[in-house]
């Protein structure tokens, strides 16, 4: 006979048992959400949620699945390929397609991601780019030795680049880079020249290309272009006069003015009694002004003399000098005052 306590625990049990079965057929098995027991919601997620696009030449695009159940995949048009890198639980799925180069519309089929077991499910629409590499028709003016940016417009499904075909391609800078991937939409990059430096006009030839140059036998390229660039011009206008009187002769005031299309390193005066080049330091700021007047005092050590004196400017493009400044100097003698030529 079986004891009292026995008989308790098998009570037990088939309640247990009897509730647990209850739970379960209550569960909620539409889209927001599956409990099972104590368990939490069933669920999956996809990004892309809704769509996923494709360029042209059917390169892998990445799925990310966030999941808490095993689940699969289904309805894949045969032009479309995916893989799955783990199907329990968080995952991803890379998709890949054959080139679309006969069609004149974009490729599109669906693909239904789901969990097992449960009612819930994903639908992504897979849409893949036309065959499109066509640039739209630039106008290019002659860009000053300052530099400028010019906007660059292009349609391409396919990864593309900047092929050279003429000159450097060193002083130039694009944004966001001279190569990129295909887009559904127009791109555009844009193309800042660098100063010009040097006293050579200066000029690249480039032509937009595929990356991948077995697509062009698929694709007709289109016209080269042509950037130029103005010569840099050297510092001019070089001017030096005295700034204000002279009454010391160990302390010439003066003035320098000019005119630079660069930035400037250096200026100054040639002593021609010694051929010494004299360069002014700089009073404020840490670099001379492009262009104006810039005050200093030339010191000497002499109480007589006789200085002419020559202005340069040197700036990033190279050193130009302006007439020279004639300076004579004597002390005070008796019955005249102090002459200054």
């Amino acid at each position: 006979m079986k004891s009292p306590l026995y008989l308790s625990r098998i009570a037990g049990a088939l309640f247990f048992s009897l509730n647990l079965a209850m739970t379960l057929s209550s569960c909620d098995t539409t889209e927001e959400g599956y409990h099972v027991g104590t368990v939490d919601d069933v669920y999956l997620t996809t990004d892309p949620a809704t769509q996923l696009r494709i360029p042209a030449d059917g390169k892998a695009q990445t799925i990310n699945v966030l999941s808490n159940v095993d689940w699969e995949i289904e309805t894949l048009d045969g032009a479309f390929d995916a893989t799955a890198s783990d199907r329990n639980g968080d995952g991803t799925i890379t998709v890949t397609a054959g080139l679309n180069i006969n069609s004149d519309q974009a490729r599109t089929a669906s693909m239904r991601i789901y969990a097992k077991d449960f009612n819930k499910s994903v639908t992504i629409e897979l849409i893949q780019a036309k065959m499109n590499f066509s640039m739209n028709s630039q106008e290019f003016a002659e860009a000053p030795e300052q530099g400028m940016t010019y906007n660059l417009s292009f349609n391409c499904s396919v990864d593309w680049r900047f092929n050279v075909t003429e000159g450097e391609i060193n002083w130039l800078n694009f944004n966001p880079g001279s190569t990129g991937g295909g887009d559904w939409n127009e791109i555009e990059v844009s193309a800042t020249m660098l100063p010009n430096y040097t006293t050579e006009p200066r000029s690249i030839t480039m032509q937009l290309y595929p990356s991948d140059a077995s697509f062009l036998e698929y694709i007709t390229l289109p016209p080269r272009f042509t950037l130029t660039q103005a010569a840099g011009t050297l510092p001019s206008d070089i001017n030096l006069s005295l700034n204000g009187e002279l009454t010391n002769p160990s302390s010439i005031p003066l003035i320098i003015s000019y005119n630079s299309n660069s930035p400037i390193d250096e200026i100054g005066v040639i002593v021609s009694t010694n051929n010494q080049r004299f360069v002014v330091p700089l009073q404020q700021g840490n670099s001379y002004p492009q262009s104006g007047t810039y005050p200093f005092t030339f010191e000497s050590t002499e109480q007589i003399f006789d200085y002419t004196l020559t202005p340069f400017v040197s700036s990033k493009v190279g050193e130009s000098t302006g007439e020279p400044l004639a300076i004579t100097f004597r002390g005070p003698q008796e019955g005249d005052n102090q002459p200054i030529k």
